[in-house]
């Protein structure tokens, strides 16, 4: 796991990324944004595929689950279209595929800009905060191969033992491990330390002191596809101290 500083980091240029089947307002959406932002410089880029054969529905199923897993926002259109009862499951089921992913609710591209250009969501140092109460229950209710798992702990890491840790699971299980982030209590060190990877690319930063007096606890989030939760728990027991 490699370890950096917040002034060890570049100034990237922010890039929102907006991806989604045929039809669900992708088009809209943007340009919304280029009209509400004339002023400014920006960039589009468009990837758009044409129609998708009946062959392909099952690959198109599993692309879309897994931009669920990576996304940082998740937007839900055509909201007028579905009852209370689909709406709240469609809900679950994301929050549970990615928990710390922020959903809004849009209808003809009408969701706030703030809350999805220039959110600065990949950035370590944005705390996210999740409802480990929900995922707790979602996961114990439902039965997908893509979901989350949340570790808690308010004993410290080891962080020799946690770096290989991470090294072996993610050289074990990288295919499956789509995505991984939260914050990280290591013995002996005064900061927070936010982890975030993807697939075979981790990186854990110091971002901030603990606050005086603070409880210190360690909420890393794990998204994947059937993960083996119950040994990656285990082997995170042998990184505490």
């Amino acid at each position: 796991m490699h370890m950096r500083t917040e002034a060890a980091m570049t100034a990237p240029i922010p890039c929102t990324l907006v991806t989604g089947f045929l039809g669900s307002g992708k088009t809209t959406l943007v340009n919304r944004i280029l009209a509400e932002r004339s002023e400014e410089k920006i960039a589009a880029i468009e990837n758009e595929f044409g129609s998708v054969s009946i062959d392909h529905a099952l690959l198109a199923h599993e692309a879309a689950r897994e931009q669920v897993a990576f996304a940082d926002v998740l937007l839900i259109g055509k909201r007028d279209r579905t009852d209370e009862k689909q709406f709240s499951g469609l809900v679950q089921r994301l929050t549970r595929t990615n928990p710390r992913a922020v959903i809004h609710t849009m209808s003809h591209g009408d969701v706030p800009l703030h809350a999805m250009v220039d959110v600065n969501a990949f950035n370590l140092t944005s705390l996210l905060e999740i409802d480990l109460r929900f995922l707790d229950d979602a996961h114990h209710h439902h039965h997908d191969d893509i979901a989350a798992f949340v570790y808690r702990s308010e004993r410290a890491f080891d962080e020799d033992r946690l770096e290989d840790f991470m090294a072996h699971t993610i050289t074990q299980h990288h295919p499956h491990l789509l995505r991984y982030k939260g914050i990280l209590n290591l013995a002996g060190e005064p900061h927070q330390v936010a982890l975030q990877g993807v697939h075979m690319t981790v990186y854990g930063d110091r971002v901030r002191l603990w606050p005086e007096g603070a409880a210190r606890a360690s909420t890393p989030v794990f998204i994947g596809r059937t993960l083996p939760e119950a040994e990656l728990r285990a082997g995170l027991d042998t990184c505490l101290v």
